[in-house]
């Protein structure tokens, strides 16, 4: 049993010798450099995504305050712009508390 101890040791220490050699390899570092790049590319498309979405409801509600200002009805702005009237009734509160500060 101890034998066997001691090959399993070996074998952890080549196996680890070995997994040294593949990462300081150039394909690894490529494939690695590779994999990295892919999920950059992942992070900045998400992000890029989560901008423009928060741009257009930035965008979204200016609409639906200039419209209330200009004495749409709620039914109205719901109707051209997409939103519910509970969402149009929130642009709205938010707007009036904003104005307050």
């Amino acid at each position: 049993m101890l034998a066997r101890l001691v090959l399993e040791k070996e074998v952890v220490k080549g196996l680890l010798r070995t997994e040294n050699i593949i990462r300081e390899s150039s394909i690894y570092q490529l494939f690695a450099e590779e994999i990295d790049l892919e999920i950059l590319e992942k992070v900045r498309e998400e992000v890029q995504k989560k901008v423009r979405e928060e741009i257009r409801e930035k965008n979204t509600r200016l609409v639906v305050v200039n419209m209330l200002k200009e004495g749409l009805s709620m039914e109205i702005i719901a109707k051209v712009t997409g939103l519910t009237i509970e969402q149009v009734q929130q642009v709205q509160i938010t707007a009036v508390e904003n104005d307050g500060n």
